[in-house]
C-alpha cells in the first residue's frame, strides 16, 4: 500500500516537479475523488477503475479490546471495481502537451460570446500584457524582463500560486510597470 509520502515522491521522479507542486496534484486528485464520490454517482478514472458508494446494513459485532458486543450503524463504505472487471470500458483521453487549455471561460456580449481567459492545465492562468500564459510561460517572461535569478523568480511565482490557492482563485494579471510588477489575483 503507498503511503502519501510514497505518492508525492513518485509525482515528483515523474514529473520533475516540486514536493510541494505534487502534494497540490496529490491533493487535488484525491480531493476531486472524495467530493465526487456518492451512492448516486460514481468516478470512473480510464485505465484503473471504478470508486462508488454501497451502503451496509446495521450490524453487531463484538469490540476485541471490551469483548462487548456492539451495534454498528448502517453507513457508507467505498468499493472500487479494477479497470479490468469493467464493461463497457471508458475510453482514455488524449493529452498533447503540458501546455493544453483544459478550460476557456467564456463571456456573453451583445449576443456574441468572447473567451475571457483560457485557464491553462494546471488550473492558473497568468494574464501579461493581454495574453493567457502557463506558469512555466510566466516564469520565462518574469526572467526575461527582470535582473531577478532564476531561483529568485520561481520563488515570487510560487508565493502568488499559494496564494492564489488560498483564495481559491485560478487567475492573476500581472501589470508592468516601469521598474517592477503588480499581480492582482482575480
Amino acid at each position: 500500500m503507498l503511503k502519501q509520502k510514497e505518492w508525492i515522491e513518485i509525482i515528483v521522479a515523474k514529473t520533475g516537479c516540486t514536493k510541494k507542486e505534487a502534494k497540490v496534484y496529490y491533493d487535488c486528485v484525491f480531493d476531486y475523488i472524495r467530493e465526487q464520490i456518492s451512492p448516486e454517482e460514481s468516478v470512473k478514472i480510464s485505465g484503473l477503475g471504478v470508486f462508488k458508494l454501497r451502503k451496509t446494513a446495521a450490524k453487531e459485532q463484538v469490540n476485541l479490546v471490551t469483548q462487548q458486543v456492539e451495534i454498528v450503524p448502517e453507513h457508507n463504505v467505498v468499493v472500487f471495481r479494477p479497470y479490468f472487471e469493467i464493461d463497457p470500458k471508458p475510453e482514455p483521453i488524449e493529452v498533447e502537451d503540458d501546455d493544453v487549455v483544459t478550460q476557456v471561460d467564456v463571456e456573453v456580449k451583445d449576443n456574441k460570446e468572447e473567451v475571457v481567459a483560457e485557464v491553462p492545465s494546471d488550473g492558473l492562468a497568468w494574464v501579461l500584457n493581454g495574453e493567457t500564459l502557463t506558469t512555466d510561460k510566466v516564469i520565462e517572461a518574469l526572467k526575461a524582463k527582470t535582473n531577478l535569478s532564476e531561483e529568485n523568480v520561481a520563488k515570487s511565482v510560487e508565493i502568488i500560486k499559494e496564494k492564489m490557492m488560498k483564495a481559491e482563485r485560478t487567475t492573476c494579471t500581472i501589470t508592468e510597470k516601469e521598474d517592477s510588477f503588480d499581480f492582482i489575483i482575480n
